[in-house]
């Protein structure tokens, strides 16, 4: 639910107040099971519908609104009556309605709220691949850092699941709370282990208590048995479902033969946009490679970023 600062009191925050009771009642599912359910009774649900009803970012047709409403309450514990409660969001609706609040956008609205990514999934690391693997984890640890920063400057959610230091994610979770800017969430999609625990501590004593405020931790089961393969199985899990809930994938290096490369391959194939940089080479090089990318977007300037970082970063 935003806070005041981002939806101020009035009818269109009691609306979303009453979406959220709902949606408090049904377990908080994740957006892809939620857009399920509602693709069953509409072929119009999407994630991004979703996720702007849910934030109240902007005045909701009834027609995108009503089968939302229904999923909920049909996903609620114990089930409730989808008549009923469509009933009551109605006429909460009918309300915003009679502000005369255009449907894109409320009044005295930040445009940054109304953006149609609310959520970037960021993954990868050293590849190893380079002519200078010496310096890969500082060039990473500078690019990663700068545009998680950016990210929380744009207002966007950052998501993430590794909290060791030699990865992509740990680095744009620092960044991500370098930026002035305080209304973003971070989500940490993480197996449940005694180790990552300890990690995970340890990173939020480095980051303060701000981000130890602003982290909403996801935890999955950890590895059953002993082993590598076991533990790569449990993180191939968090990165899954983290890359259900981001609205994009950014990727930056992430060695071949690891996990990242498996979650970016099921990117592609359900058709997540997807932003592979580079310069790193390794997984995200590869993604990018496989793209049409004139094809995917004529109008964008896609092609590989040099290795330099003065030009990555730009």
């Amino acid at each position: 639910m935003p806070g005041e600062d981002v939806l101020p009191p009035g009818p269109l925050r009691t609306l979303t107040e009453a979406i959220h009771e709902i949606y408090d009642a049904s377990g908080r599912p994740s957006l892809a099971m939620i857009e399920g359910q509602v693709r069953k009774r509409d072929r119009k649900g999407s994630r991004e519908s979703i996720g702007m009803v849910l934030r109240g970012t902007s005045k909701t047709k009834w027609a995108t609104l009503r089968p939302i409403v229904v999923a909920l309450a049909e996903m609620s514990v114990p089930a409730r009556s989808g008549e009923a409660e469509t009933a009551k969001i109605k006429h909460l609706w009918d309300l915003v309605s009679e502000t005369g609040a255009p449907v894109e956008q409320l009044p005295d609205q930040d445009p940054g709220d109304t953006n149609r990514v609310h959520s970037v999934f960021v993954l990868g690391g050293v590849s190893g691949e380079t002519d200078w693997k010496d310096y890969e984890e500082p060039i990473l640890a500078q690019f990663c850092r700068e545009m998680g920063k950016h990210i929380a400057d744009s207002g966007t959610d950052l998501v993430v699941c590794s909290p060791f230091p030699d990865s992509a994610d740990f680095y744009a979770l620092a960044g991500y709370f370098e930026s002035p800017r305080r209304d973003g969430t971070a989500h940490m999609h993480m197996p449940r282990s005694d180790r990552v625990s300890e990690q995970f501590s340890q990173m939020l004593q480095l980051l303060g208590s701000d981000a130890a405020d602003r982290i909403k931790v996801w935890h999955y089961p950890g590895p059953e048995v002993e082993g590598a393969e076991a533990a790569a199985q449990a993180w191939v899990l968090c990165q899954l479902m983290a890359m259900e809930e981001a609205d994009v994938v950014v990727a930056v290096g992430g060695k071949p033969d690891k996990t990242a490369n498996t979650i970016l391959h099921l990117a592609a194939a359900r058709h997540k946009p997807l932003v592979p940089f580079t310069f790193l080479e390794g997984a995200a090089a590869r993604a990018f490679k496989r793209r049409d990318w004139t094809h995917v977007s004529p109008r964008s300037m896609s092609r590989p970023l040099p290795h330099g970082t003065r030009q990555a970063r730009q």
